[in-house]
């Protein structure tokens, strides 16, 4: 049996059998993973409750898969708590399978009073969960944690590479904080909305949306490595290397990049080359 051992723990793994999801398959990923052993079962399993469940599961992130329809690995997509047009607190189901695909649950007093008073149901509702995440410690090490994964992918054909990053002194930070969640209480995240979630690209024709993306830049110094994930357009930056976003910030105003991801801008959206007029 081939001798491995684990990016994050750095343990042996040569029994695990996992394939680790870079991103979550409660965001819809079944593709972009890494062979079972380079993340061992055991940190898999605990990245998945204590890593990937706080973020996923945080109110913008829950919002944002609910109102996008992202069904979890179970099938089912998150609820949402609404408030409604006359201030009545609830929870909007979907349902997609059903032939009305959405459901209104509250709270057995309030349901009670609608019924007594039917012309008091609202015909509005609001969503309080706030536009996109904080740049909290969770987010931090979410980013973390996929922005070595994604390093280690990149090199899976270069074996070279792949040898120099488990260990590597640089990098050493970043690992522990994303498994242990070692290190400073605070590691620098940018969160930006890059293009609005319906946007349509030409590669996704013809009419999916692009779910997740992400991408990898190390400049010349060499003394960073910039990682950014968009989801449904959010996109979330972090620096690898270290907790500071100095030199990330310094080469975006140099590069004059919006993005990391699109340092030239996003794409013009295809229905609005097809309709200019509109």
């Amino acid at each position: 049996m081939e001798s491995r051992v684990c990016l994050f723990c750095l343990q042996d793994s040569s029994t695990s059998v996992s394939v680790e999801h870079i991103v979550p398959e409660s965001l819809g990923n079944t593709t972009l993973v890494l062979p079972p052993g380079l993340v061992c079962d055991r940190c898999n399993n605990y990245f998945a409750r204590k890593v990937e469940g706080p973020f996923l599961n945080s109110p913008a992130i829950l919002a944002l898969r609910h109102l996008e329809g992202v069904q979890n690995k179970r099938g089912r997509i998150p609820g949402m708590d609404v408030v409604l047009g006359n201030g009545i607190p609830g929870r909007l189901e979907r349902h997609p399978a059903l032939k009305i695909p959405f459901s209104l649950d509250v709270s057995a007093t309030d349901a009670a009073w609608l019924t007594k008073n039917p012309g008091a149901w609202p015909t509005c509702a609001s969503f309080p969960s706030p536009d996109r995440p904080d740049p909290t410690r969770d987010v931090a090490r979410f980013l973390a944690k996929a922005g070595l994964e994604h390093l280690v992918h990149r090199n899976l054909d270069f074996p070279e590479g792949l040898e120099s990053i488990f260990g590597a002194p640089e990098l050493e930070p970043c690992r522990r904080f994303a498994r242990y969640g070692e290190g400073p209480k605070h590691w620098g995240v940018r969160v930006e909305r890059i293009y609005d979630a319906d946007h349509l690209f030409e590669e996704n024709l013809p009419d999916d949306q692009r779910v997740w993306e992400m991408d990898l830049l190390i400049p010349d110094d060499r003394e960073s490595a910039f990682f950014a994930m968009s989801i449904f357009g959010l996109e979330l930056a972090i620096n690898l290397i270290g907790p500071d976003l100095g030199s990330y910030d310094r080469w975006r105003a140099l590069a004059r990049a919006p993005s990391l991801l699109y340092p030239e801008g996003v794409p013009v959206d295809l229905r609005e080359q097809q309709n200019p007029g509109s």
